[in-house]
């Protein structure tokens, strides 16, 4: 993240959970340049501006939490992102991972464990609950038998799947009825031994399937 003066987006409609967002990394980067974003079309346009971090809420206007997030990887595909949200489930979890993200943070999380958050993202790594390492473990009791039954056209279905596309838009991309498309979903359910969309995704990042 070179540059005399890198450029971050903050992301939430919350206008005091942006100046809390701001004010926490002002603290510790002071030259850093924000820009914010109350939208996922707000923040979707803001990444021409090639901001290196992305700090964002999942629940907010303009799309879906997953499509949005996305949305805004597709369009920075070498950014850094950092989820800070109130919104943590397993499944959820398991999607963001996959899309990829670079970390994920409670907002009940203190201050001084945001910053700190960011400050390992910022430098290379990630940050992600502990529970994300017990989940991957039972990601990784999927046999690689499975990886046998999934065919060509499971393997397309699921690399979209993982992308964070609906079944809807999975269909449009690949010339297929929205019922098919469900068909192959639920038959790489049953392959992978996953229990819903977002599990299925994440075993077949996991097999390396994507």
């Amino acid at each position: 993240m070179g540059g005399d003066a890198p450029r971050w987006l903050i992301c939430d409609d919350h206008p005091l959970v942006l100046g809390a967002m701001a004010q926490t990394i002002l603290h510790r980067w002071p030259d850093v340049i924000i820009d914010r974003a109350g939208s996922f079309d707000e923040a979707e346009a803001l990444c021409e501006l090639d901001p290196a971090l992305v700090l964002t809420d999942l629940a907010m206007p303009g799309a879906t939490p997953l499509n949005g997030i996305a949305r805004i990887r597709r369009r920075l595909p070498n950014a850094r992102i950092i989820v800070l949200t109130g919104l943590i489930d397993d499944d959820l979890l398991l999607s963001l991972v996959n899309l990829p993200v670079e970390g994920f943070i409670s907002k009940a999380e203190s201050g001084a464990v945001v910053q700190a958050a960011i400050e390992l993202v910022v430098a290379g790594g990630h940050y992600f609950p502990p529970r994300i390492a017990q989940l991957a473990s039972n990601i990784a009791r999927t046999g690689p038998a499975s990886a046998s039954r999934i065919t060509p056209r499971q393997h397309e279905v699921i690399k979209l799947l993982a992308s964070g596309h609906s079944n809807k838009e999975i269909a449009k991309l690949l010339g297929l009825s929205p019922a098919t498309v469900k068909t192959h979903v639920a038959q790489v359910m049953a392959n992978v031994g996953a229990n819903n969309r977002a599990e299925a995704a994440a075993r077949a990042v996991a097999l390396g399937l994507t």
